[in-house]
């Protein structure tokens, strides 16, 4: 038998971990809950900051109710030190007081008697105390942020109604106050989309909604200080995202200001803060792809934990082998990319297809929602479908335009009268035969439904599709 060396390979030396640097590390690698990660998120923004020679402050208000019940017990935790970090904590009677509190903030940099630049402020609730604290929130955001302030609204969903008595999901009535929403997908992602969330307040002067789901803040995960570091290291500053972007905020700006008296112009600001938050968003997009194929055909867009789902399904990890082997084995449904250059003045052409566009139900809904949300959104949708009902007339009336599957773009349905002119004389085309007629421009192709899924590729195997 072969001799067994006694070399040994000397043991790395341990970091000098201490049960704190959850909270106070500066770099490296913690071990993190998701309260924990929310608590974290404010002092990393006055790194942010000090950085930058900002002398700002941060606010925390807010109500306990799970999944969000252990915020303050994690800052009384951290003592004195907290405060001295320059982060005062408010807990609130209720959630409207804890908004209201937060509002306040925002008017510090507007004050000639100031001693800061600007106060971030961040509230919290469970999605219960989300709705009841509506019109705190929507004021809120109406009013707006400050250039050196911005509010992140933390909405903790609880999906399952484990601990609520219903379901809840904040997400749809954060976009109906016309406020820009961040989902984090896990515990690293609290931290790093609520440092972006901020940036996104500042730049436009909006409130930003982050929704913290249970199975997200109550899990526990180790997070890598440095890559978010380098993160947002790489996000452009509002001068250069005017430059890059051609972006213009109104004469009369975005931000909070005092004071601001009842008028329309309150609520066409809305749509000013929207268009500053699609230009910050076009040059510093936390969007990724995760795994990419230059043979996609279809692909999967996820947001938040529904990602992490996905890849659950898929029952594989994501280290670099199983993206191998992912790409290869999922190759046809799998991110895509548009092929042209887009900007906010270019709308994305977009084709949906379904089975069926006519009824009030189901997946026609969907589709009708998804088309509706594109159209708010100026692109250019076209759905194709058995279009013969209701549904399909109050989307004509909407600016949304549908065809039947008779008549889908670039192509012509064959009766036996219509033809071709041939050398050899008039060729008429066959019944219920579908012809090519012309090349057709769609940015990406949206399909669902098997049947109309495969023809959908068959027609149109150039354009990007996704399910």
């Amino acid at each position: 038998m072969p001799p067994i060396s006694q070399t040994t390979t000397p043991t790395p030396a341990l970091r000098d971990y201490q049960l704190q640097d959850n909270i106070w590390a500066t770099h490296g690698v913690v071990f993190l809950s998701g309260t924990q990660a929310l608590v974290r998120l404010m002092w990393m923004q006055r790194q942010l900051d000090e950085r930058q020679q900002w002398n700002t402050r941060g606010f925390i208000s807010g109500y306990r109710g799970s999944p969000l019940g252990m915020v303050d017990q994690v800052i009384w935790k951290q003592g004195e030190k907290f405060k001295n970090a320059g982060i005062e904590f408010v807990p609130a009677i209720n959630e409207e007081l804890g908004a209201t509190q937060v509002l306040g903030t925002q008017r510090v940099e507007s004050d000639p008697e100031r001693t800061v630049d600007g106060v971030f402020g961040l509230w919290y609730g469970k999605g219960p105390g989300v709705d009841r604290a509506g019109d705190a929130l929507k004021h809120g955001n109406a009013y707006g942020s400050s250039p050196h302030g911005g509010v992140l609204v933390v909405a903790g969903d609880d999906h399952g109604c484990v601990s609520s008595s219903m379901p809840h999901q904040s997400d749809q009535v954060f976009q109906s106050w016309h406020m820009p929403v961040v989902s984090p997908a896990d515990v690293s992602e609290l931290v790093s989309f609520g440092l972006y969330g901020f940036a996104l307040a500042r730049y436009s002067g909006a409130w930003v909604g982050m929704t913290a789901l249970s199975e997200v803040v109550e899990s526990s995960a180790t997070v890598d200080l440095d890559g978010i570091h380098a993160q947002t290291a790489t996000w452009k500053t509002p001068q250069e995202v005017k430059n890059l972007t051609g972006h213009r905020p109104p004469p009369d700006g975005l931000h909070y200001r005092w004071p601001d008296l009842p008028s329309l112009r309150i609520e066409s600001r809305l749509q000013d803060k929207l268009a500053a938050v699609a230009a910050f968003a076009q040059v510093n997009s936390i969007d990724r792809t995760v795994i990419d194929s230059p043979q996609a055909q279809i692909g999967i867009v996820t947001a938040g934990k529904a990602h992490h789902d996905l890849m659950e399904v898929f029952q594989l990890d994501m280290s670099g082998l199983y993206k191998n082997l992912l790409r290869e084995k999922h190759k046809e449904i799998l991110p895509v990319k548009i092929k042209r250059n887009l900007t906010i003045d270019s709308p994305i052409k977009v084709l949906l297809s379904s089975l069926f566009f006519k009824t009030f139900t189901g997946s026609e809904m969907y589709v009708y929602e998804l088309a509706r949300g594109l159209k708010k959104l100026n692109c250019d949708v076209t759905v194709l479908s058995d279009i013969e009902g209701p549904l399909s007339k109050l989307a004509n009336q909407q600016g949304i335009k549908t065809l039947p599957f008779t008549n889908p773009p670039g192509f012509k349905l064959g009766d036996g009268k219509w033809g071709f002119n041939r050398p050899e004389g008039f060729v008429p085309s066959q019944p219920n035969m579908m012809y090519k007629m012309s090349e057709v421009n769609f940015d990406i192709i949206h399909v669902q439904h098997n049947p109309i899924s495969q023809r959908a590729c068959d027609m149109y195997p150039n354009i990007p599709k996704l399910s």
